[in-house]
């Protein structure tokens, strides 16, 4: 996705060259505190050690910050606050490298990276009222535009990182955080820069591999009618498509029927519209691209005058949702949950587009379920206040899958578990 990213910025209108970062460098000394660099403030998470230095030499240069952790709950990080035009492009780039905490300074956790979880050196953007409370990680959404975080790829020696992004409506600065959080390590940046408009020249090389044909296979999500949902004899069945698809390549099947000849495909969906006789039905959607990428299989069901419900059924090696063989993709975030106070209406079809397919943990309401629904995502309900009262099976069934009155009702159990979103 990053090698993507910059190949389209390669292609795209020059910067017009200003760095809007002051001592983007980091060279100059603060005017009242000779030990840090004009232009940035340090802070730090929680009780756990992290350690916020100005240090020699840099890359390429005298000075540069850096953050130290000492266990795997440390975070620290690095602030500044740049001017920025509304609904305007701009590119943000840095130089970084990372190592392990110093000897001493390393009280436990991972020294580099434990590839089980997420960690590490990361990039944080915000407004500045959404950045006045920092928290481990919850601030920042499963995507920046320009408001969110991003994990940097591993890198033990200096290497360049660069992210293009547009400002939201009205806004006029943007909080930057260089961030380590996670592991006991060291992390070094130098060089940020912040500029109006796409980089005409990428700062990272790009493989051969992506220069000379797309590899990026076409992404098949938001499907319609939503799963489950009950529909009229005459609805239109269709599905949303990220890639310039060939329509060649495009296959639709209703009911185990190849109905591809009644399909089209414009403005970004495939469609097929046809009779449909009542009761339960299953389609299914695959496409390639014109490079010839193969894409996912979109397949659920609906129904014609009545409410569908999933049924998942797994054995070893071997999970079946509605009688087909079916992997689980789970997010966890609360961006993409639509009841929780830092919900992302974009973060929530970024993620069906990117092929998430479950929401963990969902407290919801009805209503959103129904938006989780509307886009395509299945839900998990949060069962661990219910877990209390099923000391037997038929306790379990009632805790969990039963409307009643009282505590249980009040955390969603029962009265939701008959929604079509819910798996």
């Amino acid at each position: 996705m990053l090698t993507l990213l910059i190949l389209q910025a390669a292609l795209a209108a020059d910067v017009d060259g200003a760095n809007l970062i002051t001592n983007g460098g980091f060279e100059q000394a603060d005017s009242e505190n000779a030990d840090w660099p004009a232009g940035f403030t340090s802070g730090k998470i929680g009780k756990a050690p992290a350690e916020m230095t100005w240090e020699s030499p840099g890359y390429k240069s005298d000075r540069c910050v850096v953050v130290t952790t000492g266990d795997s709950s440390g975070l620290g990080y690095w602030q500044t606050l740049a001017k920025v035009k509304p609904e305007t492009t701009y590119t943000i780039s840095f130089q970084y490298k990372i190592g392990s905490a110093e000897p001493g300074k390393a009280t436990s956790g991972e020294a580099i990276y434990n590839q089980q979880r997420p960690g590490g050196p990361n990039l944080e953007l915000s407004a500045p009222a959404e950045g006045s409370k920092p928290t481990r990680w919850t601030d920042c959404g499963a995507a920046m535009d320009p408001v969110g975080g991003l994990f940097l790829p591993v890198a033990t020696k200096w290497s360049p990182f660069q992210y293009t992004f547009k400002t939201r409506p009205e806004q006029t600065q943007l909080v930057i955080k260089l961030r380590l959080w996670c592991y006991a390590q060291k992390v070094w940046f130098d060089d940020l820069a912040l500029s109006e408009g796409l980089l005409l020249t990428p700062l990272i090389p790009i493989d051969p591999l992506w220069e000379q044909r797309d590899t990026t296979p076409p992404a098949i999500h938001t499907p319609k009618p939503p799963p489950n949902t009950a529909v009229e004899p005459d609805a239109s069945i269709s599905a949303a498509i990220s890639d310039d698809v060939d329509p060649a390549t495009v296959r639709v099947e209703l009911d185990g029927k190849d109905v591809t000849a009644q399909a089209t495909v414009a403005d970004g969906r495939v469609s097929v519209k046809t009779k449909l006789a009542a009761g339960a039905h299953r389609a299914s959607i695959t496409a390639d691209d014109r490079a010839g990428n193969r894409g996912n299989t979109l397949s659920w069901q609906f129904g014609v005058g009545e409410t569908l419900r999933n049924k998942m059924t797994a054995a070893v090696n071997r999970t079946q949702l509605n009688g087909e063989p079916f992997f689980p993709l789970c997010i966890y975030a609360y961006s993409v949950h639509p009841d929780d106070g830092r919900f992302r209406p974009d973060h929530l079809q970024q993620a069906a587009a990117a092929g998430y397919n479950i929401v963990l943990n969902t407290i919801e309401k009805r209503k959103g379920l129904d938006k989780e629904l509307a886009a395509g995502i299945m839900g998990t309900l949060n069962i661990s206040y219910s877990l209390k009262f099923c000391t037997d099976p038929e306790a379990a069934e009632t805790a969990l899958f039963e409307a009643v009155e009282g505590k249980i009702a009040s955390h969603q159990q029962g009265q939701y578990a008959d929604h079509p979103a819910v798996v």
